[in-house]
């Protein structure tokens, strides 16, 4: 993962011949060679991420920065296919792309002037997306040459698309239309909640920064910016309960399992155990069509940051249990999506059981939000601010906790 190439979540670098890594597909019978990869040698954010979000609480700093440079060093052709595809200034990067950061031909189309791969076609948060990244690194590490110099830069551009790309509606709100609610809805999808929620705390996140890491120009730009965002979408139950929905307006058919409502949870905390309105997201979360528990669906997470010990703990039991039989390894996981290996199912376990012990909001270090008390565990985990705790939790009860520096120990909440 020091590689100046982002880690691949098909195996990584330990490829498995067609005749033993089939799934869906059977290939078995094409002859394919040993270097062949389903998904190909492009880099899919939904996967790949995976693999780099465990690495905050590991503190394992120095692996995260040849991921960011991959996608900084492409930020130039995203803004010169965000001019020429969408008449737009900024930066927009597709789930999807080549190590050069441009669309695999079989998703842009061979002479064609759009972006033509169904799926993913009009999904517009990946950029925000890397900005909490980028924003989560400075808040573990405090690197402010980091946030000054890359964070804050790709930031301004990810905003700025947005900006130019859509239109603002009669009460001065951003319209962002056409849109998809992720890979799951395609139609009719105006404002959808990944965009909505992702500006909103992009842009609040933005805000809190130290004051000496802003220019006048962000503050005004951003604090405008803010006042345009629409409301988060939400519905009523049968019980007439508020719920947060996939988007303002969407045709309800479903072509994938991705659960879009429940962004506004992960990746962007506007919602968390210690946030007023939750039953508004735990109403969806135990409704959601698709509470997949392998691959690249986030149930886990999303249970994690609900305070749902029960729910969380049966993710990691359905995951750990996923291996590849016949195997070697246990790290080689089982996917009904993906090509096996599948190694973002690895990852997102891993974010997964990390959430369950340690969740960061500001200052605020929240511990065990969603750990099982029959569990037994020893720990260490990286927490914002140059923060490291070490525990044993046994029968119940905390028998250990080291918490360095110890100036920390009081903003942790049990």
């Amino acid at each position: 993962m020091r590689n100046e190439f982002p880690a691949r979540f098909q195996g990584g670098i330990f490829n498995v011949d067609p005749k033993y890594a089939y799934y869906g597909p059977d290939l078995r019978q094409k002859n394919y060679s040993a270097d062949y990869r389903f998904y190909g040698v492009n880099y899919w954010w939904q996967n790949v991420r995976f693999l780099y979000l465990p690495q905050f609480a590991q503190g394992n700093f120095d692996m995260m920065k040849p991921f960011f440079d991959f996608y900084i060093k492409q930020a130039k052709t995203f803004e010169a296919r965000s001019n020429k595809y969408y008449g737009a200034s900024g930066i927009y990067m597709q789930e999807c792309i080549s190590t050069f950061g441009l669309p695999g031909m079989g998703d842009f189309g061979l002479e064609s002037d759009v972006y033509s791969e169904e799926y993913t076609k009009d999904i517009w948060q990946q950029c925000l997306e890397m900005s909490v990244m980028m924003l989560d690194y400075y808040h573990y590490t405090g690197d402010e040459a980091f946030l000054k110099t890359k964070a804050l830069p790709w930031a301004r551009k990810a905003l700025q698309f947005y900006n130019t790309r859509f239109k603002k509606d009669e009460q001065g709100k951003l319209h962002i239309f056409p849109s998809h609610g992720l890979e799951t809805y395609w139609t009719d999808v105006v404002n959808d909640m990944p965009s909505i929620a992702g500006l909103h705390y992009v842009l609040e996140e933005l805000l809190k920064l130290p004051q000496s890491t802003l220019t006048p120009e962000d503050k005004q730009n951003w604090t405008t910016m803010l006042s345009t965002i629409p409301d988060l979408p939400k519905k009523k139950d049968s019980l007439g309960n508020v719920v947060v929905d996939n988007a303002a307006f969407y045709n309800p058919q479903r072509t994938n399992y991705d659960a879009p409502d429940l962004y506004c949870l992960f990746p962007f905390r506007i919602y968390g155990i210690h946030k007023p309105n939750i039953k508004e997201v735990e109403r969806a979360y135990f409704n959601m069509p698709n509470p997949g528990r392998v691959c690249w669906y986030q149930t886990g997470i999303f249970a994690a940051r609900l305070g749902l010990a029960a729910e969380a703990a049966k993710d990691i039991k359905a995951r750990s249990g996923a291996y590849l039989k016949g195997f070697r390894f246990k790290g080689y996981m089982d996917s009904p999506h993906d090509w096996n290996p599948d190694y973002d199912g690895v990852g997102n376990m891993m974010n997964t059981l990390q959430e369950m012990l340690v969740q960061c909001d500001g200052d605020k270090i929240y511990m065990l939000p969603a750990w099982p008390k029959d569990w037994d565990v020893n720990f260490k985990v990286h927490a914002f601010k140059n923060t490291v705790i070490e525990g044993t939790y046994k029968n119940g009860k905390m028998e250990l906790l080291k918490v360095m520096p110890e100036s920390r120990r009081k903003d942790i909440i049990f």
